[in-house]
């Protein structure tokens, strides 16, 4: 069941969305009907695909060739068949410029709606938080929370941004993904063939740098970033990956010998990481879901040696809380807190100094899994 929206976070004075002028209709229902039509007049450039995200099952549909390419590389390990299991998510997207259908806008003001700036546009929610749409120039994405549908208007493939090349449907999906118990966490995770260890940090605390040289050096990796949390009956914790994808900045991409001849420069000149797309680079070292069996804080040090040592679990709440729970700028501060407070309080947590000598990580990572239960 969807939850009301937060209304004790700070109103924008952007503009709320309200009934299309499109026949008066809702304005999740306008953009609905555009990507109907789009459908059946581009019906030949709809490209479909199915997902699994934390264990769901989701539907992916793209009206635009180069749109779909570009959105399924980041998920292409959490690729699924057709089975006839149950659909939990409907993704239904469409690329105005090859399909020449235009998407209804936000506009007006009023109706109950709340709205809070968040990346590069506006995320909005209803008064009863069923409909939430997030707004930028370039996209507009809506969920209906009751349905499990998204719906949603790119304004061209080749133009994509590098950020939802990264992650697509940003803020949106990791939304459904909480309203399923699944809490999106500022984190890495890497496994070997049993528990995960979760790197923890703000940004360039090392949770990257950590995540991807430990995946370089032969270990199963879920992600370098953003990892969907799910607690278990049992109080055991369970990491999600929903992205296997990476940007680095020019100067970090000589650190990964193996990742350097693939990054992808951004087509946004203010933007200088490069996109690598990890799942097609390894395919057999991706890994969708990884109990948690520590939790590592990557801090960078002087000298040579990489070395861990057991922190507090305040510590440990400390270094992963804040940034994690500012992940989704229209949830409440407290909104995961408790969940993050039992995590610091199930599994071990450690400090890792990152030396100079950075091929020392995936052996101190790999002494860690061993020690937790993984098998050599």
């Amino acid at each position: 069941m969807f939850e009301r929206s937060p209304h004790s976070l700070r109103r924008s004075q952007a503009a709320a969305p309200q009934k299309s002028r499109e026949n008066g209709a809702h304005p999740f229902v306008a953009v609905a009907a555009a990507f109907g039509r789009a459908l059946e007049h581009r019906g030949d450039a709809c490209v479909e695909s199915h997902y699994v995200f934390g264990g769901r099952h989701a539907r992916l549909r793209v009206i635009g060739h180069e749109l779909a390419r570009e959105l399924v590389r980041p998920l292409a390990h959490l690729r699924a068949v057709t089975n006839g299991t149950p659909i939990a998510l409907s993704i239904d997207l469409w690329d105005g410029n090859e399909t020449g259908e235009p998407v209804p806008r936000p506009h007006g003001a009023g109706g109950g709606w709340t709205s809070w700036p968040a990346g590069d546009g506006f995320f909005y929610a209803s008064a009863d938080g069923r409909f939430v749409c997030y707004d930028t120039e370039s996209a507009v994405t809506w969920l209906d929370r009751r349905t499990a549908r998204i719906v949603g208007w790119r304004s061209a493939g080749e133009w994509l941004s590098v950020h939802e090349r990264t992650r697509p449907v940003p803020f949106i999906l990791p939304l459904w993904l909480q309203d399923h118990g699944l809490q999106l966490v500022h984190a890495g995770l890497v496994s070997r063939d049993g528990p995960g260890v979760l790197f923890g940090g703000n940004n360039g605390a090392g949770k990257s740098t950590c995540s991807l040289l430990c995946l370089c050096a032969g270990l199963e990796f879920l992600s370098d970033d953003h990892v969907a949390l799910q607690e278990l009956r049992d109080g055991t914790f369970v990491g999600h990956s929903i992205y296997a994808s990476t940007r680095l900045e020019p100067d970090h991409l000589p650190r990964f010998p193996l990742l350097a001849p693939h990054g992808i420069p951004s087509n946004n000149p203010m933007e200088s990481k490069s996109l690598v797309q990890l799942a097609e680079l390894f395919p057999e070292r991706m890994r969708r879901s990884s109990t948690v069996g520590a939790l590592v804080l990557p801090r960078i040090v002087s000298g040579t040696e990489a070395r861990l040592s057991p922190v507090s679990r305040g510590e440990a709440l400390r270094t992963l809380a804040p940034s994690s729970l500012l992940m989704l700028p229209f949830m409440p501060p407290r909104h995961g807190f408790d969940k993050l407070v039992r995590l610091v309080e199930q599994v071990p947590s450690y400090r890792l100094e990152m030396g100079s000598d950075l091929d020392a990580i995936p052996a101190r990572v790999s002494e860690l899994l061993e020690s937790i239960g993984a098998p050599a």
